[in-house]
């Protein structure tokens, strides 16, 4: 996305070359703003999965697990004296760990950063006059 983002911008970014802005400022200027839309994917991402770990914890079910050990004939016919049955309750949840919260928010960002760092280096190939001369 990042570089058809800079591909629809090719006029701006030349304008700013053509106005002075050196590469290393083209490409701060396009790394920035896909660090900030790493930030805000990552938090939002953050927010999501604390809220679909929420609901699963309040609407989930609790599910009965049984059991029966033993029965028949066994020996001497006491079989059905050593039988028994076991009844579980297992309830649904999905715990969250801060560590795993910490890993999506840093791929987010580093997703950001790459893709950032992509167009970054198209945009700061453009040559004013090239980019000034495309036709939208």
């Amino acid at each position: 996305m990042t570089l058809a983002s800079v591909g629809k911008r090719v006029r701006e970014l030349g304008t700013l070359k053509a106005l002075g802005w050196t590469q290393r400022q083209v490409v701060r200027q396009v790394v920035g703003e896909s660090f900030a839309q790493g930030v805000a994917g990552g938090l939002l991402g953050l927010a999501l999965g604390v809220a679909v770990t929420a609901a699963i914890g309040a609407f989930a079910p609790t599910l009965a697990a049984t059991s029966s050990t033993g029965g028949g004939d066994g020996a001497f016919g006491l079989g059905a004296l050593s039988a028994r049955t076991v009844t579980d309750q297992v309830a649904l949840t999905a715990p969250i760990a801060v560590s795993v919260l910490l890993v999506g928010f840093g791929l987010a960002l580093a997703g950001g950063l790459l893709a950032g760092g992509a167009g970054a280096l198209r945009a700061a190939r453009l040559r004013p006059a090239d980019a000034l001369r495309t036709v939208e």
